[in-house]
C-alpha cells in the first residue's frame, strides 16, 4: 500500500467518522427541534461523542443557525401544471406554517441569519412557476415579495398574540385584563373593537389579504 493510502487511512481511524456528515447533523439537530436540541442530544442522537461534533461545528449557536436555515429554506414548489395563483397559495401556507412552528425564526430573519433571496430553492421555483405562466420577472418579484409581507407579518402577530396569552395566564385572562387596561385609560374605541372581532382571526391570518393581493394581480374575485 502506497505511503499517502497509510497515512490517509490513519488520518480517518484518528478524525471524523468517515460516514458522518455536516448534513447529517444538523438532520440530528432538526429531527430533536431548533429549541429543544443541545450537543449533548445531538451526539446521542448519532451515537457519536460530543467531541466528535465539534469536528464539525463551533457549538450550539452555529448548529442553531445552520438548522434555522434548514428549517427556512423548504423544498421548492413542484411545478404540477398548476395556476400561478394556487403556486402563490401554496408558498405562502408553507411559509406560514414554517415561521409559525417556529417562531425563534423571526427575529433570525431580521438579523439575517437564514440568508439572502439567492440562497433558496424555494424562491426561484416558484418564481420560475409564476414567469412560465406569463407575469414578467417584475410582476412576479413584486408578488412574492408582498406575499411574504402578508405571511411573516401574520406569523409575527401570532406569536406576539401567542406571547400575551402566556403571560396573561391564558385567553380569558387575557381578554379581562385588556378591558380593565382599555377602561382605566379611556380607550373605548379600542375596547369596543376588540368587543366587536376577533384580534387573532384578524391579525394572524395572511389569506383575506393574500386573496385580495391574488384578485388584483389577476382580475379574480377574492375567495
Amino acid at each position: 500500500m502506497e505511503r499517502a493510502a497509510i497515512l490517509t487511512q490513519a488520518k480517518r481511524r484518528v478524525g471524523r467518522p468517515p460516514r458522518l456528515t455536516l448534513d447529517k447533523v444538523v438532520d440530528a439537530a432538526c429531527q430533536i427541534g431548533l429549541d429543544e436540541f443541545d450537543m449533548t442530544s445531538v451526539a446521542r442522537e448519532l451515537g457519536i461523542g460530543v467531541a466528535t461534533l465539534y469536528g464539525y461545528v463551533e457549538g450550539r449557536d452555529h448548529l442553531a443557525t445552520l438548522v434555522s436555515r434548514r428549517l427556512a429554506k423548504r423544498n421548492g414548489i413542484e411545478d404540477r401544471g398548476q395556476k400561478w395563483q394556487d403556486a402563490l397559495r401554496e408558498h405562502a401556507d408553507r411559509t406560514f406554517a414554517v415561521y409559525r412552528e417556529t417562531p425563534r425564526l423571526i427575529p433570525q430573519l431580521m438579523d439575517g441569519m437564514l440568508g439572502g433571496l439567492a440562497d433558496s430553492d424555494h424562491s426561484n421555483s416558484l418564481l420560475r412557476i409564476l414567469i412560465n405562466r406569463g407575469l414578467s420577472p417584475s410582476t412576479a418579484l413584486s408578488l412574492f415579495l408582498e406575499a411574504n409581507q402578508l405571511v411573516i407579518g401574520a406569523a409575527v402577530a401570532a406569536a406576539y398574540l401567542e406571547t400575551l396569552r402566556t403571560n396573561a395566564g391564558g385567553a380569558k385572562k387575557l381578554r379581562e385584563t385588556t378591558r380593565k387596561k382599555c377602561d382605566e385609560a379611556g380607550y373605548s374605541a379600542l375596547r369596543s373593537s376588540l368587543e366587536q372581532a376577533d384580534i387573532t382571526s384578524i391579525a394572524a391570518d395572511y389569506r383575506p389579504g393574500l386573496e385580495r393581493l391574488i384578485a388584483e394581480s389577476s382580475g379574480e374575485e377574492p375567495r
